[in-house]
């Protein structure tokens, strides 16, 4: 998890993980598109402050990293499968 500072992306998907990415592009059935904050705003400060507001907001949720230099968020929530399993959330705006 994190970002891959070689790319200065989101890591992709292990193969055989339940995962999905925007950086799974060589795996399409682990691939899930982008979130485009450009629809709303054009602003990406603005974007920034707003997911950081909304997922802060989600009690399934818990910030776990922020780092507001790089637009970068973790955080972790209870897995649907397996029931006491936690997800990784990351986003990362570029």
């Amino acid at each position: 998890a994190g970002v891959n500072k070689r790319t200065q992306r989101l890591f992709g998907c292990q193969t055989q993980a339940n995962c999905v990415s925007v950086s799974a592009n060589k795996n399409p059935t682990q691939f899930v598109a982008p979130w485009d904050y450009t629809i709303v705003t054009s602003d990406p400060n603005e974007a920034w402050a707003k997911l950081k507001q909304v997922i802060g907001a989600e009690s399934s949720l818990k910030i776990l990293e922020v780092d507001d230099s790089q637009f970068y968020l973790r955080a972790t929530g209870t897995s649907k499968v397996p029931k006491d399993g936690v997800d990784d959330v990351e986003f990362l705006l570029i």
